[in-house]
């Protein structure tokens, strides 16, 4: 038996193709900019639930991130959703996963977009909180985009990306005015769930009915923000 079971493992092992050591589901840019996302601030003892960890995202570059610009990133479907508290919008890129665990999770990670709400100056960090309900590794697999291009972070340390710095644009990622081409937001108007409008030069999505609320006061409100328009 000894020699039966050595000779299928090694014939198995002799056989199988190369081992999958990609840590990324998304293929991910070949440029990067210095730009560095951590993780901090967790809480302890009993304040520890739900976790409110602190994303921090640092500008090393010598250009500024300017607001509206969109960060994407990875995190484990171990838990089930991923929110923000500090008025960065966040919108679900993938799911990996959805409903119980019976039988194993079927993705690896789930991937969000927020949107970066204020300029980042170069030497400066800007940070949001996160809520998760159980613990994840990660996040990873950054990727920033602004001004038309996509990049991924020096944090990552993506396989062969090229260090660039990040080209300057003079509107930063937001159009010339009068580009948004759904109708103005107006505070007289009653707008049901999923009604589009257009506000301070973003696009605006309502969450529910909603009349009167002006998009962009409350970051838990009923606007979800889509980015500059």
């Amino acid at each position: 038996m000894g020699e039966t079971l050595t000779t299928l493992l090694y014939d198995k092992f002799r056989t199988a193709p190369a081992y999958g050591a990609r840590r990324a589901a998304v293929t991910l840019p070949t440029r990067t900019i210095d730009v560095t996302a951590t993780v901090g601030g967790f809480a302890l003892g009993d304040n520890n639930y739900p976790i409110n960890p602190e994303l921090r995202l640092t500008n090393n570059t010598g250009s500024p991130i300017p607001a509206g610009a969109q960060l994407e990133f990875d995190y484990p479907t171990t838990t089930p959703t991923l929110t923000q508290q500090s008025g960065w919008a966040l919108t679900t890129v993938s799911t990996g996963h959805t409903g119980g665990n019976v039988g194993g999770l079927r993705g690896d990670y789930n991937r969000v977009r927020l949107t970066v709400p204020a300029a980042i100056a170069p030497g400066a960090y800007a940070e949001v909180t996160l809520n998760c309900q159980l613990p994840i590794a990660g996040p990873a697999n950054f990727t920033l985009s602004f001004g038309g291009q996509t990049w991924s972070l020096a944090s990552d340390h993506a396989r062969g990306a090229v260090p660039v710095e990040p080209t300057p644009s003079p509107s930063g990622s937001t159009p010339p005015g009068g580009t948004c081409t759904m109708p103005a937001w107006s505070a007289g108007t009653a707008y049901s769930g999923g009604a589009v409008v257009s506000h301070d030069r973003h696009r605006w999505t309502a969450r529910w009915w909603t009349q009167g609320d002006v998009p962009g006061a409350n970051a838990q409100g009923v606007w979800t923000d889509d980015g500059p328009c």
